[in-house]
């Protein structure tokens, strides 16, 4: 319960963009009306993350390369994804880890990150083929 408590209080003391009002929308099946919500599917949680900027001296290394990652996050998990300004969102980077230059992994950090949009990569690049 204690945990709980300080996820609230972390979420409400976060900063934000300002997102713009929108009402509701409800949706007709068998002629009942519903108010749907982005609680509903499990897909729609999915597809936004809080994600935290990697320090400036961090590397990303998969395997023994390093990689040249502009945009670069981590989630909460460590898990790297990378910013697309062309479809503002992140996509996932398998396999990818974040380190500092004394080889220690990169730590979440939670003051700094941002909720933002996140898609898988086949989605990234089938949007990303038509631009």
């Amino acid at each position: 319960m204690e945990l709980n408590a300080a996820r609230v209080a972390q979420m409400v003391t976060q900063q934000t963009e300002h997102f713009e009002y929108m009402e509701r929308q409800d949706r007709f099946f068998g002629g009942q009306a519903y108010q749907y919500s982005m609680w509903n599917t499990a897909f729609e949680r999915e597809t936004y993350k809080w994600l935290s900027p990697l320090p400036k001296e961090a590397k990303i290394k998969l395997g023994t390369v390093e990689l040249i990652m502009p945009h670069a996050k981590i989630d909460r998990q460590g898990k790297v994804h990378r910013y697309v300004p062309k479809l503002k969102a992140a996509v996932l980077t398998e396999n990818a880890i974040a380190v500092m230059p004394d080889g220690k992994k990169v730590r979440y950090d939670s003051q700094k990150a941002k909720c933002q949009k996140v898609m898988p990569l086949s989605r990234a690049l089938e949007i990303l083929n038509t631009i």
